[in-house]
């Protein structure tokens, strides 16, 4: 078994960063706040809570366009909370998570997560 130990991965130039060419590579990822703090996150540079349970994120490297895969999840201990991709806001340089209530079918804050799959412009 091989261990691999790196403080920084770079492209071959040795200071570009590494493209993400693989499509089994999520291209971003966030773990987002009640109102829209990046807790965790890659390819995001800002979030933007437009109101309860309505969040964005700017992208740093945009998507192709806006066909692309975003898996959503609400991190919550409630079995009755949901998180969705918002198709209202959603773009090829923004990732848009709405969140809610299933039970009461209301917009609910709650911390969430999502990853971005497809091709990259």
């Amino acid at each position: 078994m091989s261990n691999i130990r790196a403080g920084t991965i770079s492209g071959v130039n040795g200071t570009d960063p590494v493209t993400l060419t693989k499509q089994s590579a999520a291209k971003a990822w966030v773990y987002g706040s009640t109102t829209a703090g990046l807790l965790g996150s890659f390819n995001l540079s800002s979030g933007t809570d437009h109101g309860t349970g309505d969040y964005t994120y700017s992208l740093t490297s945009s998507m192709a366009d806006l066909y692309y895969s975003q898996p959503v999840s609400a991190v919550t201990g409630n079995f009755d909370r949901t998180a969705r991709r918002n198709s209202a806001r959603h773009g090829a340089a923004v990732v848009a998570v709405e969140t809610g209530n299933a039970r009461l079918n209301i917009a609910t804050d709650q911390n969430h997560n999502a990853s971005v799959h497809g091709d990259l412009a």
